[in-house]
Formats: C-alpha cells, structure tokens, sequence
C-alpha cells in the first residue's frame, strides 16, 4: 500500500480543503492511504472525519513561530511513519518547509500543489524559489495560470479541480426549504455567493454591483455565505448602503448543494483565482454564473454556465448582466442541472475521474 501524507497550512472551510477531502473520500483505500497534516488553524468536523475513516489527522506546530522547529518535527513525522509521498497544497513557492521536511524525512516523491495566482508574500516568495525548485519532484497545478504562477516556466501537470456532481444537483424541496428559512418570496431573485471575506474574493465590489441591481429591481436579495476578517468592514458598508434587509450574512455552512439550490444566480468578482472550485459547485447545480475575467477558464468549461466581464466593467454592466443571468434560470433549473452535470462528468469535472487521476499518479511516481 502506498502512503500518502498531505500538507496544508491550515484546513478550514475553502476550495483548497474541499479539493484535498475529496482525494482522501474517492480514492481506492485498498492500494492507497491518505493521511492528513496541518497547523492549528483546522475545522474540527474534517478531523473527525478523517480519523473516522481510519486515517491520521497530524496537528503540527506554527511554522511561523519557529520555521526551524517546524521542519525538524514534520521530517521526524515523516520518517516515523514511512510516508511514500508528501503532497503539499499551497499559492507558491512559500510551501518549500514541507517540500525540505519531506526530504529530510526521507519521502522520495515531494509533490507541489499549485491552487491560486498569487500569494501574500511576493517578495520574499521570489527569494526563496531556488530553495523551492530544489526540493519537489513532481509539479501539480489545477489550471494553466496557477501552473504558470507557481512554477515560472518549468514544467507542470494540470489535474483540474473536480465536485461531485451527484451532490449538487438541484433539488426543488432543497430549495424551497432554505429560501422558507430565509423568508425569501417566490418572486425574489436571490443573488448568491460563497466565499471566505477577503480581499481576493472582493466582497466591497460585489456590495457597490448589488447596490445597483437593488436600483433596478427591489425584488432581489443577496446571499453571502461565509466568514472572515473582511466581514465586519463589510457589514458595515451594506448598513450604510441602507441594504441591510436584502443582504444576508448566511455564515459558513455544510449545506453548499442546499444554499445553491435556493440561489437563482451565482456571482464571483474575485481579484484573482487559482480555479474557483465554487463554480463548479454552482455550475452542477444548474446555476448561471457571473465571474471576473480573472477565474481561469478551465472552471468555465465545465459546463459552458459562466459569463466573464471584466472587473474594470462599471457596476451597471455587472449588475444587468446578473438580472438577465437570473431570469434565462427561471423555471429551467431541473433541466439545467441535469445538462451541466452531463458536461462535467464527460469533461471529467467529476470528482471521481479527478480522484482516479491523482491516484494513477501516485502509483506511476512510487
């Protein structure tokens, strides 16, 4: 059996999680064992889960606190337990203390994980590639862009980002549900997105685009699903907007097919992305979706569901597109669904061609 450890910074609600759980929930558990490391930011329900399935779930220390002890413990982990690779996810060359730990630690396949288009620390990322470059053997990226970011012109792999679809698909009862919760009226639009509150999901742009579909049409909602350190500024620029009773601060949550479900159109303005998992998500769900020019396209084709404007594009030109992308849903969303799911399993969208690959991967690498 080849033993895999995988290794993120932290294991929260996001894209990136949600593409590693998939992995560990789809692959052949009789030839391949996945186990999990990370730091201390995690969601308590994805350890339960894992440790469930009889796999580990490490908590290893900040490697921001102390980089040198960090890398001692997650070499000592690795040798310990004889992993055969170590699949680090990450933005960009920053990810080079697992990289070095797994070959100290003796791991002789060191995969690096390309998921975004851009990272915190630029400067000091370029300083620091050569170290990078010099301690993977196997470059992975979910799109072309990300590749191109994280990998400067050496070679790469694109394993596109996958869902599954079975989950996703529409369900009238699902939507009648949330929007009975919400108080939503039958006749209202609701508008949605689902997203950490950052600066890379641009929650002040999406604000100032619904302020000006509210002008137009006072029938519609907005629904933000999520959290982050950007909510509150954002909570008080719709309270300001007077919005405050058609914008919903929904939270986190584990019922993703359910919330979308109940939208009539999905937005993502971001400033940039990796590959934009949550579109897939809304895709299968028979969803329009209206996303910046930045989304990498991969995300797109999919199932042909998603109309790009630019971001430099006035809040009008968002704003009308949102409101045609809702009506062109209006009572088509079973069909939709059904349609779009097709594409994405013949495309290979699905989560279980995508866990088949990584699979093919790690048998041909050992």
């Amino acid at each position: 059996m080849i033993k895999v450890l995988m290794i993120a910074k932290a294991m929260e609600r996001t894209g990136v999680t949600s593409v590693m759980l998939s992995y560990f929930d789809n692959i052949d558990k009789s030839m391949i064992k996945i186990d999990f490391a990370t730091g201390l930011v995690y969601e308590i329900s994805y350890k339960e889960h894992v440790e469930s399935a009889g796999s580990h779930f490490w908590i290893i220390p900040d490697r921001d606190k102390n980089i040198l002890l960090y890398i001692k413990k997650l070499a000592s982990l690795i040798k310990k337990n004889g992993y055969d690779v170590v699949h680090v996810h990450g933005n960009s060359g920053m990810i080079f203390p697992e990289l070095m730990a797994a070959k100290l630690g003796g791991a002789k396949v060191r995969i690096a994980h390309s998921h975004n288009t851009m990272c915190n620390h630029p400067r000091l990322e370029t300083l620091v590639r050569p170290i990078f470059n010099h301690y993977y053997t196997h470059a992975i990226a979910c799109s072309q862009e990300a590749g191109e970011w994280m990998f400067k012109g050496r070679p790469f792999r694109i394993i596109n980002n996958g869902t599954d679809t079975a989950k996703m698909v529409f369900s009238e009862n699902d939507r009648n549900l949330i929007r009975n919760k919400l108080g939503i009226a039958e006749d209202t639009i609701l508008i949605g997105h689902i997203g950490y509150f950052n600066y890379q999901k641009n929650h002040h742009r999406l604000i100032k685009i619904y302020k000006n579909v509210f002008q137009k049409n006072s029938r519609t909602k907005l629904l933000l699903v999520g959290d982050g350190g950007e909510r509150p500024n954002i909570e008080k620029m719709v309270h300001e907007y007077g919005l405050t009773d058609n914008v919903i601060f929904y939270g986190q949550s584990n019922e993703i097919p359910c919330l979308l479900a109940a939208m009539d159109v999905f937005v993502l303005p971001s400033h940039f992305e990796g590959f934009a998992i949550v579109l897939l998500e809304a895709q299968a769900s028979g969803l329009n979706c209206i996303a910046s020019s930045v989304v990498p396209l991969n995300a797109a084709n999919a199932a042909n569901a998603v109309e790009f404007l630019k971001l430099d594009d006035s809040d009008e030109v968002w704003a009308d597109a949102i409101i045609r992308a809702a009506e062109r849903n209006l009572g088509h969303r079973k069909e939709k669904s059904a349609i779009c799911r097709k594409k994405m399993i013949d495309r290979k969208y699905d989560v279980q061609a995508i866990a088949n690959e990584m699979s093919e991967l790690y048998m041909s690498a050992v």
